[in-house]
């Protein structure tokens, strides 16, 4: 019974010796973490129906105006290529 209460108060004379932390980081912690849960839970429903709509949105968007992407697109392309022509030192040298 001895060996038991000589290892219970090595245990105890370490924990009483560790430094406790100070009050302030104690509610920090407690409040964020506890905001955090409490926001996460709360707004879950609301963001997933806001970025489902804006998604439909966009999607709409870029259906009824598909002529007009496209040749957008498109006119990006050539320009695109004309830049690399441009760009291409030996071709423009031999011109």
């Amino acid at each position: 019974m001895e060996t038991y209460s000589t290892i219970s108060s090595a245990f105890t004379k370490s924990s009483t010796n560790a430094p406790k932390p100070r009050s302030s980081e104690t509610t920090t912690k407690t409040v964020t973490s506890g905001t955090g849960t409490s926001k996460k839970k709360s707004f879950g429903l609301w963001e997933t129906l806001a970025t489902t709509a804006v998604v439909a949105v966009g999607g709409y968007a870029a259906y009824s105006n598909r002529e007009k992407l496209s040749e957008t697109l498109k006119w990006v392309g050539d320009h695109l290529e004309y830049v690399s022509v441009l760009a291409d030192e030996d071709e423009c040298q031999r011109r």
